[in-house]
């Protein structure tokens, strides 16, 4: 494919995408939408699952249906940590998006949805840490992991910087952070 014709494609897929996320919350699927709310409340994750995925068939880009499927991926019985922490992505970008719309049904504020979605990544990291470790892999050979997760949890308190769970997971992840590595023992690689 030519680069022009790659410009073409994505210009149009990120317009498709972009039409899930305009076109908002007025459509048939908001009571959906708030029943799929209510059973992650309700930690029904199961039951909520279908309803966030037929949300998504009709809206690509809506950032709080991938921040359900998230959840729903990260807490179910067979969680998958690595599926749930794409969707956190996934809604983060697309939140992210100038004169993107949020269904949030009025369960949060943006600055609120912003954070949650950040803690959630972060969790589904530290979850993935835990599940190695469960495995023997050494917390020092996850620093990136760490890292990463770190940064989702700073980012979700410039948010909400005086939310307790938030904190408290900065304060577990400093815990396991690897250190910055002296500079005499730096070098430099040279090919």
């Amino acid at each position: 494919m030519s680069s022009r014709a790659g410009s073409l494609f994505r210009a149009a897929l990120l317009a498709a995408l972009l039409s899930g996320v305009l076109s908002g919350c007025g459509d048939n699927g908001g009571a959906d939408m708030e029943t799929a709310w209510q059973l992650v409340t309700d930690r029904n994750f199961d039951g909520a699952l279908p309803l966030v995925k037929a949300r998504l068939e009709r809206h690509p880009g809506d950032p709080a249906a991938h921040y359900l499927l998230g959840k729903c991926h990260l807490h179910r019985q067979n969680a998958n940590t690595t599926i749930a922490l794409g969707e956190f992505e996934t809604a983060l970008m697309f939140f992210e998006l100038p004169g993107g719309t949020v269904c949030l049904g009025g369960r949060m504020d943006p600055a609120a949805f912003r954070a949650a979605v950040h803690r959630d990544a972060g969790l589904s990291l530290m979850r993935a840490l835990y599940e190695a470790a469960d495995k023997g892999l050494p917390p020092e050979l996850m620093g990136t992991v760490i890292e990463r997760a770190l940064a989702h949890v700073n980012r979700g308190l410039e948010s909400a910087p005086e939310d307790g769970y938030l904190l408290e997971m900065r304060e577990t992840l400093s815990q396991y952070a690897p250190a910055a590595p002296r500079p005499e023992f730096q070098r430099e690689i040279t090919i």
